[in-house]
């Protein structure tokens, strides 16, 4: 049975984005000023898969100004996939490898 998202860890605000996140499936974007939820986001469509889960961590490397993502895709069988996403401070995937970093 899959759980339902309550994406209630830990909230983001960066690049004009407010984001809540969770360790089970997708962050919700939320509205800043009335904190409302706008629904689920495949941020931009870097994740691919609905079905995806995101950590509920993020790093901002204020450097930078980039803000760092990971997820985690099932893959059949018995395999996963760590995914690292890179976003630019206007939420853009950074275009080296779509926002996936390569380790």
């Amino acid at each position: 049975k899959m759980r339902k998202n309550t994406s209630n860890t830990r909230v983001v605000h960066f690049g004009k984005k407010l984001l809540s996140l969770w360790s089970g499936g997708l962050p919700y974007k939320l509205d800043s000023l009335a904190l409302s939820t706008d629904g689920r986001t495949q941020l931009g469509g870097v994740v691919k898969r609905e079905e995806s889960s995101m950590g509920a961590k993020a790093v901002i490397d204020a450097k930078r100004n980039r803000i760092l993502f990971f997820g985690v895709d099932e893959e059949s069988g018995s395999s996963s996939q760590l995914n690292l996403y890179e976003f630019n401070s206007k939420f853009q995937a950074i275009k080296d490898n779509d926002g996936v970093v390569s380790v």
